[in-house]
């Protein structure tokens, strides 16, 4: 018996189109399908020229991907088509205080922010 192989569609707000493939193997890991699709919108991961850094995750059904080595078909189960959503973090330094801003481009344009001093506080806009 042949290997089922899945749809990939993954979202990312900044990109004009998806990232599409067909006949993707339920063996690929995640790990490797977000190289690909960092790859695909141009995208790199670490300390940026403006002296941020850039951390980037899937996401499937609001569920962060975490664990790298976990294979698409276990994300997708008996589905014949993955969509997944790509979001990214900014982490900014400023000083003796290290500030951190996420935008939730999976959940809307809310933006959290946080400072992380000796008590930490999180402030939601």
């Amino acid at each position: 018996m042949t290997e089922q192989k899945l749809k990939v569609i993954v979202h990312y707000a900044a990109a004009k189109k998806p990232y599409e493939q067909n006949d993707v193997s339920r063996s690929e890991t995640v790990g490797t399908l977000k190289t690909d699709v960092l790859n695909a919108f141009g995208l790199k991961e670490g300390q940026g020229g403006d002296g941020n850094t850039y951390t980037y995750t899937l996401y499937y059904q609001k569920t962060a991907l975490e664990n790298l080595n976990e294979t698409l078909g276990q994300v997708a189960g008996d589905k014949h088509t993955l969509e997944l959503k790509l979001k990214y973090e900014v982490m900014r330094k400023r000083g003796l205080l290290s500030w951190t801003t996420r935008r939730r481009v999976l959940f809307g344009p809310r933006t959290r922010t946080s400072c992380t001093t000796k008590k930490s506080f999180l402030a939601f806009h």
